[in-house]
């Protein structure tokens, strides 16, 4: 282990038999083996986590969530990109007990609507970078909580939401004035007469014209040094 405040997964073991209890970067994405039973008592004796990154990590269920939420108060960023088991429940767990939080990654979280997000931004109103791609659930109604409460958002993923149109884009780029990228590819009901009078400002994914473009760089841009988009 390299230091006392960030861990690796290969260093599981040593956190739960308590050789950590400082860590501010918790980072266990891909490891899909991992269950409550082993990432619960590394929350629990952590409680001073900032960053957080429990991405593709299939077997945890949100009871994981829950001592996370409540244990870790001063949680800054929380990936938790294809856990496909974090249901709406878990999330306004989050938002009961997390005040800080400016980035948050919910990227194919299949179970989540509207609602439970747009509770975490209501009290979590310093967001910077929101990922909420391939949900495909989520409408305007999330953009306009996302126009009413994130006024410092700088990112905005909503790849594949197709039930998103062109009134919450705009609700968006009106009241989000600090945002520098967006991503919409595959919103079908978005189109180029709204993102047009967007692009001057912001960095858009989809391309003006119907030409190619390479977009892995853009989509695979970390934005907390350490955590994987």
């Amino acid at each position: 282990m390299a230091s006392n405040n960030h861990l690796d997964p290969m260093d599981c073991d040593q956190v739960i038999v308590g050789r950590c209890g400082n860590l501010r970067h918790l980072d266990l994405a891909g490891c899909k083996w991992l269950t409550d039973g082993d990432v619960k008592p590394i929350l629990q004796a952590n409680k001073f986590l900032a960053h957080v990154n429990l991405s593709s990590c299939a077997s945890l269920t949100p009871a994981s969530i829950q001592v996370l939420a409540v244990r870790c108060k001063g949680l800054k960023s929380l990936h938790l990109r294809n856990c496909h088991w974090l249901t709406p429940g878990a999330v306004e767990v989050i938002a009961l007990h997390q005040r800080g939080l400016e980035a948050l990654d919910v990227t194919s979280c299949w179970e989540l609507s509207d609602a439970p997000i747009a509770k975490i931004l209501c009290r979590n109103r310093r967001m910077k970078l929101l990922f909420v791609s391939k949900i495909y659930s989520l409408t305007d109604q999330l953009l306009s909580a996302i126009a009413s409460y994130c006024p410092n958002l700088e990112h905005l993923a909503l790849s594949g939401c197709w039930r998103i149109t062109n009134h919450g884009i705009r609700l968006v780029g009106e009241h989000c004035l600090t945002l520098k990228s967006l991503q919409v590819d595959d919103c079908r009901g978005v189109t180029e007469d709204t993102l047009s009078r967007l692009r001057p400002r912001i960095r858009i994914d989809r391309p003006a014209l119907k030409l190619p473009i390479h977009l892995s760089s853009f989509a695979r841009t970390p934005f907390f040094p350490g955590l994987p988009v």
